[in-house]
C-alpha cells in the first residue's frame, strides 16, 4: 500500500480516536450500571474468562466446549436444566425440518449450513403456529409432538447430527495462544448473554408484548387477534410465535434462551459474510468480538425484542442474494432460498419492506439473467416462497381490521379500530440523517434509542470512519455492495423514524464491513496493523464498559438465579407489576379482563389486559372521558372489569383519584396496588324478569310447579322446577341470590345455573344445595360463566321431592 494511502488512513484513524476522546472528556451521563451491578459484572466476567483460559489450556479443549460446561453448571445452579433442554429440542427439531425443506428445494451444500437449516425449520414451525393461533388447540402436548415427529421419522439423520455435535464438543484446541485469547473473549461474552437469559425478564417491550403473547397462548390456547384490545394484535408476529413454542415447553427462561440462541446464530452468519468478503478466521473473530460487545446487541439479546430473529432472517437472505450476485449461473436455487428467508423476515417485522429495495438492487445487477426464459419459473417460485409465509400476518390484519398493515397508513385504509390518521412513531426520536450522525449516535444515543451514552457501540468512530477510507482505497466491490445495501436501507428507515433498533440488520452489515476492512489479511501486512488492533481493543473495552447502556440489567443480579425466593424478591423490587399480575391470576378465577392503570409490564397475565394507553385507545377514551364516579363505574362494568392494577404515581392523577374512590384495595406492593370494584358497585344490574315473582312473566313453570299470585311465590321440587333462560357473557362473574323456605322438615332447595353455548348446547352447571327452614332466609352464590357460554338457565328448584317455596330469585351482573 502506498505512503499516501497509509497517511490517508492514519488521518481517519486519528480523527476517530480524537472524536472518541473528545466525547469521553465531555461525558456527563450514567453508563448504565449500578454500583453493585458493576462489581458483580466485573467479578462474573473475570471468573468466566479465567476459567475458560485455564480450562482450555489444561484440558486441551476449545474455549467453546469449556464455555458449554460452565453454562451447564450455571443452568444447574439456576434450576434451568429443563428450559435449556426445551430450547435445544426446538433448535434440533428445526434443523431436521430445515434439512428436508432445503433438500426438497435442491439447495446446494454451500448454502445448506446448520444456520440456514435451523432458520428454515424454525420459520416453518412459527408459520404453522401463526395459523393454529386462531383456534384453541395450542397445548404443550401438541407442540411437543410436533417437535418430536422429525426425530421419529428421520432417526438416522438425527443420529448423524448428534454425532457431529459430540465430535465438536470433544475436539482438541490446537491453535496458538493469540487465537485462543480471541475465542476465550468471545466465549466469555456468550456466557454473559447466557447468564442474563437465566434472570427474570424486566424489559418494557417484552413484558408488554413479546412475553405477554406466549403466556396468553399457553393460558387461553389461542391468540385473539383483537385489535380493539391491543393495537399490536395483528402486527407481524413470527418472532412471537417462535417465543410461544419455547414458552409452551420450557417457560419464560426457554423463551429468553432462544433469543440468545438467535444472537449467537448471528455470529455464525457474520462468519459466512466475512468469508464471502474474503476475510479469514482472525477477521471473523475480531468482527464477532465487536458485534457481541456492542451495547445495542446486548440490549437486543438480554430482553425479548424480536430484532434478533428478524435480523437473522434478513442477514441469511442477504447472504444468499450476495452469493447469487457474485456467481448466479449454477445456483438458481439461491433465489428460492433467499425468497423463503426474506418471506420469514417480512412475517416478523414490516420494516423488512424498507430493506428489500437495497437487496433488489443487488439482484438487478444481474438483470441479464432475468431476461432468459429459463429463469421465469425460478423467479416466480422465489416470489411465491417469499409471499407464502410473508403474507400471512398481512392477510390476517386485512381480514380482522380492514388494514393489512394495521395500525400504519390508517388514513388510507380507514380501519375502525384506530384513529383515521397515519400512525406516527417518530414523535420521540424524529426522522432523518444529519452530517454529525456518527458522533451523535455514539455520545447522544438517547436521541436514537432508549439508552445512555454509548448504546450504539463505539466502533462507529474508532473503526467505521477508517473503514470508509479503506473502502475507498481498496475498491473492494463486495464490501462496497454491502455498504450500499446497508446505507440505502438505513436512509429509508430513518426517513420513517430515527430509531436504531429498527435498523439492527443494517448495524450488523456495517459492523461486518468495518471488521472485514480493518482486520483483513491485507491490512495486517501494513504498518498500521498495530494501530488498527489498538483501535479494535479500545472499541471492545469501551463497549464492554458501556455494555448495559441500552439494556435493563444494570444491577446484574446473579443472586436472582439461586432460588425461587431470590427470583421473586428481585421481581418485586424491579418490576412490582409482575408480582401484582401473579396475585391477580390467583384471584381472578373467571379470567375477566383486568384494567391496567400502570406501566404495561403485564406479561404472565392469563386474562386480557385493558391498557389505559394508546395500546387500547378505545378503553383509554372511555376512562379519560368519564368525568364522574358513576361514569367510571359504568365504563369498567361495561368492559367486564372486576380487578385492576393501579400505580398511584401514574400519569393521570385525576383518573387515579376516581379509581381509588370506587375500588377496594386487595394488596399493595410499593406504589402498585391490586384493586377490585367496591362491593356496593358490583352486581347492580338484574338480568331476570320478575325476580320477586310479582308476576310470572319470563319464567317457565313445570306442570306440577305452582305460582301463587297473591303471595308472590312459587312452589317447586326437584321434579317440578321453575326456570328462566337469559343471555350471558363469557368469562364473567355473576351473583345468584334466592329467598326460600320449606314447610317440610329437612327440606332442601337448590341454587342451579346451567350454562349453554351459542347453539343452546349444555356446557356446565353450577349448583349449591341449601338446607331450608320454615322461615324465609336468603342465600347467595357467585358464579363465573365459562369461556364459551352465551346463555344460562336459572332455576328455582328443590333438591329432593319435598316442596320448596321461592319468593325471590335474582341473577345480577
Amino acid at each position: 500500500m502506498s505512503r499516501n494511502k497509509l497517511i490517508f488512513l492514519s488521518v481517519l484513524l486519528v480523527c476517530g480516536f480524537g472524536l472518541t476522546l473528545f466525547g469521553l472528556a465531555h461525558l456527563s451521563h450514567s453508563i448504565g450500571w449500578s454500583h453493585s451491578g458493576r462489581k458483580s459484572f466485573v467479578l462474573f466476567s473475570s471468573l468466566c474468562l479465567a476459567g475458560i483460559v485455564w480450562g482450555s489450556r489444561y484440558f486441551q479443549r476449545s474455549p467453546g466446549s469449556i464455555g458449554l460446561m460452565i453454562a451447564l453448571v450455571l443452568a444447574l445452579l439456576a434450576g434451568a436444566v429443563w428450559p435449556v433442554i426445551a430450547t435445544l429440542w426446538f433448535v434440533f427439531a428445526s434443523i431436521l425440518v430445515g434439512h428436508r425443506i432445503l433438500a426438497f428445494l435442491k439447495i446446494t451444500e454451500q448454502d445448506s449450513s446448520f444456520l440456514m437449516k435451523f432458520l428454515t425449520g424454525a420459520g416453518l414451525y412459527a408459520s404453522l403456529v401463526s395459523l393454529s393461533a386462531h383456534v384453541p388447540i395450542n397445548y404443550p402436548v401438541f407442540y411437543g409432538i410436533g417437535l418430536l415427529l422429525p426425530v421419529l421419522f428421520d432417526q438416522k439423520l438425527a443420529r448423524d447430527y448428534l454425532i457431529q455435535f459430540k465430535n465438536w464438543i470433544l475436539g482438541n484446541n490446537e491453535d496458538p495462544y493469540r487465537f485462543n485469547l480471541l475465542d476465550c473473549l468471545l466465549t466469555t461474552l456468550a456466557l454473559i448473554y447466557f447468564v442474563v437469559a437465566l434472570m427474570p425478564e424486566v424489559g418494557h417491550d417484552a413484558l408488554a408484548m413479546h412475553l405477554f403473547i406466549p403466556v396468553h397462548m399457553a393460558a387461553q390456547h389461542q391468540w385473539g387477534f383483537d385489535a380493539s384490545i391491543y393495537v399490536w394484535a395483528v402486527m407481524p408476529l413470527l418472532g412471537d410465535w417462535i417465543y410461544s413454542i419455547c414458552y409452551m415447553l420450557g417457560g419464560e427462561t426457554a423463551v429468553r434462551l432462544i433469543n440468545v440462541c438467535f444472537i449467537l446464530l448471528l455470529t455464525g452468519l457474520i462468519k459466512e459474510f466475512v468469508l464471502w468478503l474474503d476475510g479469514d478466521e482472525t477477521t471473523v473473530r475480531w468482527t464477532n468480538l465487536i458485534f457481541l460487545s456492542t451495547p445495542l446487541t446486548f440490549a437486543v439479546g438480554s430482553s425479548l425484542f424480536i430484532e434478533s430473529i428478524w435480523t437473522a432472517y434478513i442477514i441469511a437472505g442477504a447472504i444468499i442474494v450476495f452469493r447469487f450476485w457474485e456467481d448466479p449461473e449454477p445456483l438458481k436455487s439461491r433465489i428460492l432460498l433467499a425468497g423463503l428467508l426474506l418471506g420469514f423476515a417480512l412475517a416478523t417485522k414490516a420494516v423488512t419492506l424498507l430493506i428489500i429495495p437495497g437487496i433488489f438492487l443487488i439482484l438487478l445487477y444481474r438483470w441479464k439473467y432475468w431476461c432468459q426464459l429459463t429463469w421465469i419459473t425460478t423467479v416466480g417460485s422465489g416470489l411465491f416462497l417469499f409471499a407464502l409465509p410473508g403474507s400471512i400476518p398481512y392477510l390476517t390484519a386485512l381480514v380482522k381490521t380492514g388494514n393489512p398493515v394495521f395500525p400504519f397508513f390508517n388514513q388510507i385504509f380507514k380501519s375502525e379500530y384506530f384513529a383515521i390518521k397515519n400512525f406516527d412513531n417518530a414523535s420521540i426520536f424524529g426522522k432523518g440523517l444529519h452530517w454529525d450522525f456518527l458522533y451523535r449516535v455514539v455520545f447522544h444515543t438517547g436521541e436514537f434509542l432508549e439508552s445512555y451514552v454509548g448504546g450504539s457501540g463505539f466502533q462507529w468512530l474508532l473503526l467505521f470512519i477508517p473503514a470508509l477510507g479503506a473502502l475507498v482505497i481498496t475498491k473492494n466491490k463486495k464490501a462496497l455492495a454491502l455498504f450500499m445495501v446497508a446505507a440505502l436501507s438505513l436512509y429509508l428507515s430513518f426517513r420513517s423514524v430515527s430509531y436504531i433498533r429498527y435498523t439492527f440488520p443494517e448495524w450488523l452489515m456495517l459492523t461486518t464491513m468495518a471488521g472485514c476492512l480493518i482486520f483483513s489479511p491485507m491490512m495486517r501486512k501494513t504498518r498500521l496493523h498495530n494501530y488498527f488492533i489498538s483501535a479494535g481493543c479500545m472499541t471492545v473495552v469501551l463497549n464492554v464498559v458501556f455494555l448495559n447502556s441500552a439494556a435493563f440489567y444494570g444491577d446484574f443480579q446473579i443472586k436472582s438465579l439461586l432460588s425461587h425466593t431470590h427470583r421473586q424478591t428481585y421481581l418485586s423490587e424491579r418490576s412490582p407489576v409482575r408480582s401484582a399480575v401473579k396475585l391477580v391470576n390467583e384471584i381472578n378465577m373467571s379470567r375477566s379482563p383486568v384494567a391496567i392503570f400502570a406501566a404495561p409490564y403485564v406479561a404472565g397475565l392469563t386474562s386480557d389486559a385493558l391498557h389505559c394507553s394508546w395500546y387500547n385507545s378505545r378503553f383509554q377514551g372511555l376512562i379519560t372521558n368519564a368525568q364522574t364516579e358513576e361514569s367510571i363505574i359504568t365504563a369498567l362494568k361495561n368492559e367486564g372489569v372486576d380487578y385492576m392494577i393501579l400505580d398511584s404515581s401514574w400519569k393521570d392523577p385525576q383518573v387515579i383519584k376516581q379509581i381509588q374512590k370506587v375500588t377496594d384495595v386487595i394488596a399493595e406492593i410499593d406504589e402498585i396496588s391490586v384493586r377490585r370494584l367496591s362491593e356496593k358497585y358490583q352486581f347492580t344490574h338484574e338480568l331476570l324478569q320478575s325476580s320477586e315473582f310479582n308476576k310470572i312473566e319470563g319464567w317457565t313453570l313445570h306442570e306440577n310447579a305452582d305460582f301463587d299470585d297473591a303471595e308472590r311465590l312459587v312452589s317447586v321440587d326437584v321434579q317440578s322446577p321453575v326456570y328462566q333462560v337469559i343471555p350471558v357473557k363469557p368469562n364473567k362473574r355473576y351473583q345468584n341470590m334466592i329467598t326460600a323456605r320449606s314447610d317440610a322438615h329437612h327440606g332442601q332447595a337448590r341454587m342451579q345455573i346451567n350454562w349453554l353455548d351459542t347453539q343452546g348446547r349444555f356446557i356446565d352447571t353450577d349448583l349449591r344445595p341449601i338446607q331450608c327452614s320454615e322461615s324465609w332466609n336468603s342465600y347467595s352464590m357467585r358464579v363465573n360463566s365459562p369461556p364459551n357460554a352465551y346463555s344460562a338457565i336459572v332455576y328455582c328448584t328443590g333438591h329432593s321431592n319435598k316442596k320448596i317455596q321461592f319468593k325471590k330469585n335474582s341473577f345480577k351482573e
